[in-house]
């Protein structure tokens, strides 16, 4: 389970709009949408080392995002499959999202791609 990053209520996994608030994904902002699942896992990775909070979803086919936990990523709730054709999204909280996605600009500039794998310290 996880808070809504805009009025703190608790949030079932899988839910995208807080019942509370009405916010779309709690107070979040995609800043970044990739054709595969281990690539947005990545961007997560990356956004969440540099201390972002981000939340790792998938988009149906109306673009509507279906949140997922990045350990289980592939598993979204209530017995949802995301299709294999469906993008991924990275949503930050909207306060951060500027900067994120500043970070990701960075990241991709300097030769990181989505595809790379983190490197061992």
């Amino acid at each position: 389970m996880s808070q809504c990053l805009s009025c703190g209520t608790t949030l079932t996994q899988g839910e995208t709009t807080c019942e509370a608030c009405g916010r779309l994904l709690a107070g979040t902002r995609q800043v970044a949408e990739e054709p595969l699942q281990g690539e947005a896992a990545l961007v997560y990775q990356l956004l969440a080392s540099a201390g972002f909070r981000p939340v790792l979803a998938w988009l149906d086919d109306s673009g509507q995002p279906h949140p997922i936990s990045v350990e289980g990523a592939g598993v979204p709730a209530m017995g949802l499959l995301p299709p294999v054709t469906n993008p991924y999204a990275v949503f930050v909280p909207e306060d951060e999202a500027d900067e994120a996605a500043q970070v990701l600009q960075d990241a991709r500039r300097g030769g990181i791609a989505a595809n790379d794998e983190p490197s061992a310290s």
